[in-house]
């Protein structure tokens, strides 16, 4: 499972490929049809590398936001000779194939032949802006590596600028881990190839590092394989190990080191870091990835969840009443174990409810749907008669977090789940959804979170009827 990214219902089609290192977040405002959240990775995509990671939009050095768009214009040649515009919308990629980093400075000078009979010419000389050179240097094997600079703030990267430290999330800020500030350029060199690569950069790399790897060299069939490890200013030497054993050490310089050695792209390393007392510690590849997914992630770098509407007058025994509402809750979406006749009797409403469940057993995603679990992560009683929560849900496919549902007391002693709770996991499958479908349940609390739509207040104990929540680092799913 995963959650689309242009305002389309999160469902269980999308597989997401989350990575730490978001190099081109756009911050997004509410509107009516927001991102919808995928448990990421943390979130995080790592930036493109070669040149063309750069054709999505770092402009000029005086571009206060990183993700400007490539906005040279062939009427910037003096004189506007006439010519036809490259195509440089918003993180179009489309031309010219060779725009290097940063480029956009309005200096380019387009124009068509002038020459009766003559031939064609197409310009691709573009005025980079100066960056800071952060690093330098030569390794053993006499690959040269060059590191330049370039930041653009801590909340230009994120998807609620302007707002930490404030009362949009009751002063709650992100982790210095969880989006780039900055980014590097970096340029490789060797005796038969060169490249360009880039890096994402930290204010506070997680648990002290940050690492992202470059090639060189496969078109000149003289690979190149190196990193980029962004460190405290505790740690004196950096050593970068591949499974083949090749190594390359060297001393971080702006808490930054770059290593590279001659040889294929592999997937597994080691990073070594020493400190000034000797002491060193290591971390694989695969460890450095594994540490940006998880509920470590959600609480460091997403803000926290709506809250439950507050508490109300009690049942006569709470403890009974909850754990009633719970197993009403399991029975009605045990898919796997329990008759239909069975799980409709813990609804409060069945409309549609059951052709649904036929569908979404009859679709490619039953399996996923009979093997999910759900876990209730926070629960509160408004009234003796009515009871919200919040819950994940788990699959084999992905997993999706902060939902809301609301249980209601019957005139006959038995606790059963409303019908939009149900309906709104249900509508995860694609193309499958109850009849009349249902809006995704949010209490009272969600209607002035810029995640999500603004609506209009409602009384405590009834649900606001709002969009899915914007996600960080939510992936653009697949085209069918």
């Amino acid at each position: 499972m995963s959650e689309s990214t242009n305002g389309i219902e999160p469902t269980i089609g999308y597989e997401p490929n989350l990575s730490p290192d978001i190099a081109d977040v756009e911050p997004l405002a509410p509107k009516r049809r927001p991102v919808s959240r995928i448990v990421t990775v943390a979130a995080c995509t790592t930036l493109i590398a070669g040149v063309g990671g750069f054709l999505i939009g770092r402009t000029s050095g005086s571009s206060t936001h990183p993700s400007s768009a490539i906005t040279a214009s062939a009427n910037d040649a003096a004189g506007s000779v006439a010519s036809t515009p490259i195509d440089r919308t918003e993180g179009s990629v489309a031309a010219p194939p060779s725009l290097p980093f940063g480029a956009s400075s309005g200096n380019s000078k387009m124009a068509a032949s002038r020459v009766s009979g003559g031939g064609q010419y197409s310009q691709g000389a573009y005025q980079e802006p100066a960056l800071e050179l952060v690093v330098e240097r030569t390794t053993a094997d006499g690959i040269t590596l060059r590191a330049h600079r370039q930041d653009f703030g801590i909340e230009s990267q994120t998807p609620y600028p302007g707002r930490f430290g404030g009362e949009q999330f009751g002063g709650w800020k992100p982790a210095g881990w969880c989006f780039p500030t900055g980014q590097l350029r970096i340029s490789i060199v060797t005796s038969r190839a060169a490249n360009l690569s880039g890096a994402s950069l930290y204010s506070e790399p997680k648990g002290g590092v940050a690492v992202s790897t470059f090639a060189a060299g496969y078109v000149e069939a003289s690979p190149t394989f190196g990193a980029v490890v962004q460190v405290g200013a505790d740690i004196t030497s950096v050593t970068f190990t591949t499974a083949r054993g090749l190594s390359d050490t060297t001393t971080p310089t702006k808490g930054v080191a770059l290593l590279a050695v001659n040889g294929p792209i592999e997937d597994s390393f080691t990073v070594t870091l020493k400190k000034a007392d000797g002491s060193e510690t290591r971390q694989t590849s695969t460890e450095l990835a594994s540490q940006s997914n998880g509920d470590e992630y959600r609480t460091a770098c997403e803000p926290p969840p709506p809250v439950l509407p507050p508490a109300g007058a009690q049942p006569v025994d709470p403890t009974a009443a909850e754990v009633a509402v719970r197993e009403s809750w399991k029975i009605s979406r045990d898919f796997g174990g329990t008759a239909a006749a069975v799980r409709l009797a813990r609804i409060d409403d069945p409309t549609g409810i059951e052709d649904a469940w036929k569908s979404l057993n009859d679709g490619q995603f039953g399996d996923v749907a009979k093997t999910s679990t759900a876990s209730i992560k926070d629960f509160v009683f408004t009234s003796p008669t009515e009871a919200w929560f919040r819950y994940d849900i788990v699959t084999s496919i992905t997993n999706f977090s902060d939902r809301y549902g609301v249980a209601r007391l019957g005139d006959d002693g038995v606790w059963r789940v409303t019908r939009q709770t149900v309906c709104q996991d249900l509508s995860l499958a694609p193309g499958n959804q109850c009849s009349p479908p249902v809006e995704n349940l949010l209490p009272p609390s969600a209607l002035n979170d810029p995640r999500y739509a603004h609506g209009v207040p409602t009384p405590i104990g009834e649900p606001i009827q709002v969009d899915p929540p914007v996600s960080i680092g939510a992936p653009i799913p697949p085209k069918p």
